[in-house]
């Protein structure tokens, strides 16, 4: 496997560690702040409309409260989720765009032209046209 290869599937299991740990821990231990803050009790709903979500439970439960809750909710699932996916695997996308090899790998292929560049033809060019056969019409090549 390849090194980019490698970092690609430690950046995958990274990032499925990390929402794991998010949804269990990181996102309820911020929603009960939130509620304490509020002085209001905030659960997540297991309701079939909502589930997932985070509201305002009991007598409490003015309408702003109720709102602040829910975007606060929505502010916490998006950067705990998409913010941590960009913090990864865009400097990563933009590093393997860029060409640069890691130092094991340059120092293990250093780069080489090709045959064919180090004598100025490229790929697809005729090396050389041999002059018409008489009968046919056709060109002889290796001539």
């Amino acid at each position: 496997m390849s090194p980019s290869v490698v970092a690609g599937v430690v950046l995958l299991v990274l990032f499925w560690a990390w929402i794991g740990v998010f949804f269990a821990r990181v996102r309820p231990s911020i929603m009960n702040a939130v509620g304490r803050r509020l002085r209001v009790k905030v659960e997540e709903s297991t309701s079939f409309v909502d589930a997932g979500t985070y509201g305002v439970k009991g007598d409490r439960a003015s309408l702003p409260k109720t709102g602040v809750v829910l975007l606060a909710d929505f502010a916490v699932l998006f950067l705990g989720t998409v913010g941590v996916a960009a913090l990864l695997f865009v400097p990563a996308f933009l590093v393997a765009e860029s060409g640069a090899r890691p130092a094991r790998a340059a120092r293990a292929a250093p780069h080489r032209p090709r045959r064919g560049a180090a004598r100025g033809r490229r790929r697809g060019d005729v090396a050389r046209r041999g002059p018409r056969d008489a009968r046919t019409g056709r060109r002889e090549h290796g001539a």
